[in-house]
């Protein structure tokens, strides 16, 4: 991550009261958002669509931790767990 801080930290700094309105737009508190913009939590991938339309912060920069799949650009994209990696002791145990 760079000094610059997340996607979404950017766009809050972009503007004075944007925390509150997201917070109001999205059903949370201003901290929720302002811990999800500092790293400290995830956002939730549920979260992330309603984010993307408010703010314009695509999905995959918003939370990279899943795979996320779209139908098209109309559709809201939907996500799915990325696989775990298995281990090379594991791997063998499987076979």
């Amino acid at each position: 991550m760079t000094n610059e801080g997340t996607p979404l930290k950017q766009w809050l700094d972009g503007e004075r009261g944007r925390a509150a309105d997201l917070a109001r737009a999205l059903g949370v508190t201003p901290q929720t958002i302002g811990g999800w913009a500092n790293g400290k939590a995830e956002i939730p991938p549920s979260r992330c669509w309603q984010i993307e339309q408010h703010t314009g912060i695509r999905v995959e920069a918003l939370n990279s931790s899943v795979q996320w799949v779209r139908a098209s650009k109309r559709a809201p994209p939907i996500f799915v767990p990325k696989p775990a990696r298995m281990s090379a002791k594991r791997v063998a145990e499987a076979m």
